[in-house]
């Protein structure tokens, strides 16, 4: 049964046409994937008749910062001036009915990822064969003087006649013609750890055609062992080990490959880029002479057997294992790790293709109100088939709730003055109506007299989200809500634009009971009070079980308030530390920072914010550069504060919402004493 594009949240507008809905030249007739930013769908270009794959960036994002609409941009403009057959072509772009797409070439075949994953390591004339065309067509690039900076095995789709096609230019930069301007969204480090070289961990802007090679050297690795080579349980380790430490030896992993093909490697892999290939040509001929000395068959038998290994995958690749294989349609952040453009996911049977209604007590089939914690998951749970309407809960922001006693046109208010005085792009509609926030708790109103699903994951915003709306539930609403956190209840899942398609069709939620709702309320009130005494006794309270992540949520959120120590919350000590260390740019010290994070409670805008506000305080504790990979430091001021011979309060004084209590002052303040938990007035 084909996908009903009717029910796609993205393209829902569209004009319908025979087969499918018309965006721009093309007819879309069926969905690929779906990545961190984007969906790619399955088309037919009508006046070059031929099937495509249509890349589509998500409204949310192209709304909340135009630097993604500019990446967006520039891969088609990069991508349409570089024409390889080892290259997926782009075809076509544009911007229609405020959809944002990308026309490529359709390639029928799988990532190279899927292969190793599902099949096992490559023999080496394979490895070498594949890794000798995707350089070849990277030094078209290099060429052109154009840096991939975005190469890792699921970026590499290998057909089902054994070629290899190189895609995604999402993160390319061109030296030349004033592309290289680009700037990365709020410094986050942008790649996969895995196989990014140490120099992008400082900045992309350091990474030349030597940081593709390493790419290239690290993904021939996995080929030839079968797994990653830099690998760890946390990102943050991962990371560590791949900035500073020296790529694992191939050899002593996998012994007995040829030691030719291992000097590649170790070669490809240098920590040093002046000890590499130059550029991506010098790595495809060094591979040339290998297969050339290599006693195997001719090219297009290892080609052959290769293209039997794909079709052989695809065919045992289960329906549940879509998630693994999502399309990587942009790249973000290196916590994302979809696939690639334009490969094509197994057939899903019907049942998966049309996923049921989420089963709760008294549900009709298509009925039912789902809120979720924002744009980005409510457009990612619409597109996957949820049932009924999807909602996207913009409330309590970076600094938990507003103070209580404020009405709703107040709180637009204030929340589009704070959103507006931010220095950086946040991600939800800074200046909404308040008739928005009327409009919409009505709508939770009426959801006590049908099926309710609340959709949030285990970090301290998405907590106190979930207790603002359980608060406003009366007890008779239990009997038909339900709750699905991310984390908890849905083993090795993390976040909720990561669920597959079969998940959110039947994600197992848990049931709400009328305790439940007593203590949502009861813990809301707590956080919301002027009296921080009700937040600490909270932060010791047992947790219900159905609501297990509040507690730790909020124990993680004493930490922010200023410590009775040196007036620091706790990331902003741990930022200080880390600038004191030296080298670290924004990005890179919000990194360094998620290491030491025992539970991912904290995003990188609470980070920036922090950050931003020790340099603008009265007494400034940071220098932030005006570049964007620009190196951070300390003020003398933030010296003598890391080092105990000053206060960052009494320095600079402190303003300050935490909940229904302010902050406000030099000396009087409430602060928390770390070793006890407990908040003391000062």
């Amino acid at each position: 049964m084909p996908y009903d594009l009717r029910r796609d949240h993205l393209i829902a507008a569209l004009p319908s046409e025979p087969g499918g809905k018309r965006l721009g030249p093309c007819v879309i007739v069926d969905r690929i994937g779906q990545g961190g930013m984007g969906v790619v769908y399955r088309g037919r270009h009508s006046e070059l008749d031929r099937e495509v794959a249509i890349k589509c960036l998500f409204s949310s994002w192209a709304q909340q910062d135009d630097t993604y609409v500019q990446r967006f941009r520039r891969e088609a403009r990069i991508a349409g001036e570089l024409k390889h057959p080892h290259l997926v072509e782009v075809l076509a772009s544009g911007c229609e009915h405020d959809i944002h797409y990308l026309v490529m070439e359709f390639v029928d075949g799988v990532p190279l990822g899927r292969v190793v994953r599902r099949g096992g390591a490559l023999t080496p004339g394979e490895a070498a064969m594949v890794a000798r065309d995707a350089a070849d067509a990277v030094a078209l690039a290099h060429s052109r003087d154009v840096v991939h900076r975005d190469l890792k095995p699921d970026n590499l789709l290998i057909d089902l006649h054994g070629r290899v096609k190189v895609a995604d230019l999402g993160l390319a930069k061109a030296t030349r013609g004033g592309l290289d301007s680009f700037a990365t969204a709020s410094g986050v480090v942008l790649g996969s750890f895995p196989y990014m070289p140490p120099e992008q961990f400082e900045s992309l802007s350091k990474v030349g055609p030597t940081g593709d090679v390493y790419s290239l050297g690290a993904t021939l690795d996995y080929m030839l062992s079968g797994e990653v080579a830099v690998s760890g349980a946390p990102p943050g380790e991962v990371m560590v080990r791949a900035r500073h430490g020296d790529f694992p030896d191939l050899d002593t992993r996998r012994p007995g490959l040829p030691p030719h093909l291992v000097s590649i490697v170790r070669r490809a892999t240098s920590r040093d880029p002046e000890d590499r290939y130059a550029y991506a040509g010098d790595l495809a001929t060094a591979l040339d002479l290998f297969i050339d000395d290599a006693p195997a068959g001719s090219a297009g038998e290892t080609a052959a057997v290769l293209g039997r290994r794909v079709t052989a995958v695809r065919a045992r690749t289960a329906p549940a294992d879509e998630a693994d294989d999502f399309v990587e349609a942009f790249p973000t952040s290196s916590q994302d790790q979809a696939g690639p453009v334009g490969s094509t996911p197994p057939p899903l049977p019907a049942s998966a293709r049309t996923p049921p209604p989420l089963r709760s007590a008294g549900d009709a089939p298509g009925t039912g109100l789902h809120i979720t914690s924002g744009d980005v998951a409510a457009e990612h749970l619409a597109a996957h088939g949820v049932r009924g309407e999807v909602v996207p809960w913009r409330d309590i922001l970076h600094e938990g709730p507003l103070p209580a006693g404020v009405g709703p046109a107040a709180l637009a208010a204030l929340r589009a003055r704070w959103l507006g005085a931010q220095p950086f792009p946040v991600a939800v509609e800074a200046r909404k109506a308040a008739g928005d926030f009327h409009q919409r708790d009505a709508r939770l109103a009426d959801a006590i007299e049908g099926p309710l699903t609340l959709w949030f994951e285990k970090d301290l915003c998405d907590q106190l989200q979930l207790l603002q709306i359980l608060s406003r539930l009366p007890d008779g609403a239990c009997e038909s809500t339900r709750l699905v956190i991310a984390g908890n209840n849905l083993s090795g899942f993390v976040a909720l634009s990561d669920l597959a398609k079969a998940t959110v069709a039947d994600p197992s939620p848990g049931r709400l009971g009328p305790e439940a709702l007593r203590y949502a309320r009861d813990a809301f009130d707590a956080i919301r009070a002027a009296d921080p005494d009700a937040l600490v006794t909270l932060s010791h309270d047992e947790p219900d079980p159905s609501l297990p992540w509040v507690v730790p949520a909020v124990q993680r959120w004493l930490l922010e308030w200023p410590s009775t120590t040196d007036g620091l919350g706790q990331t902003e000590h741990r930022a200080l530390h880390i600038i004191a260390d030296g080298g670290a740019t924004a990005g890179s010290a919000y990194q360094a920072s998620q290491i030491e994070e025992p539970f991912p409670f904290l995003g990188d805008s609470t980070f920036f914010l922090r950050v931003h506000a020790l340099m603008e305080a009265p007494r400034p504790l940071v220098r932030w550069p005006d570049a964007d990979d620009g190196i951070l430091s300390l003020t003398k001021d933030g010296e003598a504060v890391l080092q105990g011979r000053a206060d960052a309060v009494k320095l600079g004084g402190i303003e300050r919402w935490y909940g229904g209590v302010l902050l406000k002052g030099g000396d009087a303040a409430w602060r928390v004493d770390r070793a006890s938990g407990s908040l003391v007035a000062t």
